[in-house]
Order: C-alpha cells, then sequence, then structure tokens
C-alpha cells in the first residue's frame, strides 16, 4: 500500500473509500460524488487501487484524495479493494463505493441520522440506480431488484453503504479478500 496523495481532516466522522480497478472513465465522477457529498461534513475520500493501468491512479491524483494501491496486482480481488480502503480510512463513519459509481449529494446526512439515532444499526444503504444498461449483465440486474434492494432491514448492502466502524472492528474487517464476488455481503 503506497499512500500517493494525503490531504486527511484531523478527525474525519465519514470517510468514503472508492475500491478501483481499471475506472479510468469513470472515477472523475465518483470522486466529485464523494467529495460533494461531503461538503459541511468533516470528511476524507480514500480511492483504494488494485492496480489500474488504465490512468485511474493519474486522474484520481487530481483531486484531494488519499490514494493507495496494491503492491502486488496478485492480491487484488473486490474484497481486497475494500478492505485496503479501510485500513487506512479513520472515520467514524465508513461508506463504500465502487469505481463506476456515483454518491448522491442528500444521503450521507440521513444515513448519519439513522446511525447516531440508533446504536443497533451497522449500516445504512441507499437505492442503488443503475444507469449503465450497456451489456446484457447490467440490464439483467437492473430487472431483478432483488428483495434486499427495497426500503427496510435488509440482510446485505449491496454496491454500496454507510457502515459504522464500531460494527466493522467487531467483525474484525470489512471483507474478506478470498470473496470473488458478493464481496457486501459479508
Amino acid at each position: 500500500m503506497t499512500p500517493e496523495t494525503d490531504t486527511r481532516t484531523a478527525s474525519p466522522k465519514v470517510s468514503i473509500v472508492i475500491k478501483t480497478l481499471n475506472e479510468g472513465a469513470n472515477i472523475a465522477a465518483a470522486i466529485e460524488s464523494a467529495l460533494d457529498a461531503l461538503s459541511g461534513l468533516q470528511g476524507e475520500v480514500i480511492v483504494a487501487d488494485s492496480g489500474s493501468d488504465d490512468g485511474t491512479v493519474e486522474i484520481a491524483a487530481r483531486y484531494p484524495v488519499t490514494i493507495v494501491r496494491m503492491r502486488n496486482v496478485l492480491d487484488r480481488g473486490c474484497g481486497a479493494g475494500a478492505q485496503l480502503g479501510y485500513q487506512v480510512s479513520r472515520g467514524e463513519f465508513v461508506y463504500l463505493l465502487d469505481g463506476d459509481m456515483t454518491l448522491c449529494r442528500p444521503f450521507l446526512a440521513p444515513a448519519l441520522a439513522a446511525l447516531e439515532a440508533d446504536q443497533r444499526l451497522a449500516g445504512v444503504g441507499g437505492l442503488l440506480r443503475h444507469r449503465n444498461l450497456r451489456t446484457r449483465e447490467f440490464r439483467l440486474r437492473a430487472a431483478r431488484r432483488p428483495q434486499h434492494l427495497d426500503a427496510g432491514v435488509v440482510d446485505r448492502l449491496d454496491g454500496g453503504g454507510l457502515f459504522r466502524r464500531a460494527a466493522i472492528e467487531d467483525v474484525g474487517y470489512l471483507a474478506d479478500r478470498n470473496l470473488h464476488s458478493f464481496e457486501e455481503l459479508e
């Protein structure tokens, strides 16, 4: 892990971890949405890169974010990227964002309020909207709308979510590097 840019605040309330692998086409939008969502909050944005070779890191370096990279690309995987970012994060709450996603600015305030109001909650997720419908797989994902994506109590936060650091520490890790899909199911 190599920090390339470090603009951390003294004690962030929220850490937004953006996990990436060859997200050069999407990373600017992801970072800009994260920085916008943190407006008015003490927070940090961490780009956890799993060995991109398409300019992702160079684009990310243009922003006031912390960049960490895997030393060995053989270690990469969905769960490994999330864990890498979590390990350098310092926020009381951690939001996990994929490099091809954007975070809606209005999400963080009510999510933080819900977590602060109910200590039993480990995390809060938002509504996931699929905008990339170019491939058959993405169209199928959008059409499936599984029950755990509906509002209410769920057993996992797919594709992102705001987690209480204490809950992650209680488990011992954010994501298991050996999971090759459904890493958020942990």
